[in-house]
């Protein structure tokens, strides 16, 4: 937790259609034939049958956004997606300035992270919800009990 005091924070807004746009076009007409933004792993494996040929496809331009069976709480309570980055491309963000225009990268001031961690905690946004096992209770738990005086 202490962390959190030392760095700070990135999220990434990444716009979807763009980076639909980029891919192959079996990648594409699979979505398109599904009218959906996000692939399936049936979707995936419908398309692409091993790794390889997965990063030969992908080269270093573009990457493919998976929505996960929804098999684990944690998935399930996190609204989990997943990227298939390909052996080519080596950081995320150099693929997206050279790639992308519309993603945006936010910088999120370490001065401010506990106010936003308090102000998600009175939203209900907090471990005991995303990580609904007894790690994220006992995680909140220490968190909301034992770290507030150290701040």
């Amino acid at each position: 937790l202490h962390e959190m005091d030392e760095h700070n924070g990135i999220i990434w807004k990444i716009d979807i259609e763009e980076l639909n746009s980029l891919l192959p076009q079996k990648y594409q007409d699979a979505l398109n034939r599904e009218k959906a933004y996000l692939f399936t792993t049936d979707m995936m494996s419908s398309i692409v049958h091993d790794l390889e040929s997965y990063d030969e496809d992908m080269s270093n331009q573009s990457m493919v956004f998976i929505e996960p069976p929804s098999f684990d709480e944690r998935i399930i309570n996190q609204y989990s997606y997943f990227s298939v980055v390909p052996k080519n491309i080596g950081c995320i963000e150099d693929f997206l300035d050279k790639y992308t225009h519309k993603s945006m990268k936010y910088i999120i001031d370490k001065d401010l992270r506990w106010e936003i961690r308090d102000m998600l905690d009175r939203l209900n946004i907090n471990e005991r919800i995303i990580f609904p096992d007894l790690d994220g209770l006992s995680n909140w738990l220490k968190r909301h009990y034992f770290v507030k005086e150290s701040r």
